[in-house]
């Protein structure tokens, strides 16, 4: 389990993307953009984002994520976890 701020989430939790959310590619940078918030992404972290679609788990996403980088399952599921983190804030990923 995982604690962010109030926010608890666990591996087997699933997000999606809020509708209003923006996301636009410049050269090779990913950027989220919500109300007034920007962020920046690398190219591991849109493949995040681009995972979260609602129905698979952190724990999937992870799985992904080490299958293209290399990572360990372990590894990959802390980056996954960090970056859910400090996306949650920003309301730029919601509870499916």
């Amino acid at each position: 389990m995982s604690a962010h701020g109030n926010s608890l989430f666990t591996k087997d939790d699933v997000f999606r993307l809020p509708w209003e959310l923006q996301i636009r590619r410049r050269d090779d940078v990913l950027l989220l953009m919500l109300r007034d918030s920007l962020v920046e992404l690398s190219e591991s972290a849109a493949l995040v984002v681009r995972s979260v679609d609602g129905r698979a788990t952190l724990e999937q996403i992870a799985a992904r994520l080490a299958a293209e980088y290399g990572l360990e399952p372990a590894e990959a599921l802390g980056d996954v976890v960090e970056l859910v983190g400090a996306l949650l804030p920003y309301e730029m990923l919601v509870r499916a």
